[in-house]
């Protein structure tokens, strides 16, 4: 009786342990799941960010390129204005002098001055 009561206990335990080793065998594999789709997700995330960035990173050079485009046209019109004052202004002075030739050979030196400062600039 003594004997059928201990192979009972040890048949008990070993089912008992056969069902613990299951269980953490279980609990191991649903944490290498969990890891795995964490991981995943956090690559998702970071690739999803990245991609972000980096299109608002092209968005602010595109916006950059084109502000500097319409800078240089508006310093390019500025110029040709400046250019055009200073001709008109040089040929009003010509005008209203009646100034001889060398007087005016001049004044069409110095508007010729005029417009290679602004070129140079």
């Amino acid at each position: 009786m003594e004997e059928e009561y201990q192979k009972r206990k040890e048949a008990e335990r070993i089912e008992r342990e056969k069902k613990e080793r299951k269980l953490h065998e279980r609990i191991k594999t649903e944490q290498k799941e969990e890891r795995k789709r964490l991981e995943e997700e956090f690559k998702r995330e970071t690739e999803a960010r990245e991609k972000k960035e980096l299109e608002e990173k092209q968005k602010l050079e595109e916006e950059m390129k084109l502000k500097e485009k319409e800078m240089e046209e508006i310093m390019k019109k500025q110029q040709e204005e400046l250019i055009r004052q200073k001709q008109e202004e040089a040929r009003r002075e010509a005008e209203n002098a009646h100034l001889p030739w060398y007087e005016l050979l001049y004044l069409a030196k110095k508007v010729g001055n005029w417009i290679l400062e602004l070129v140079n600039k």
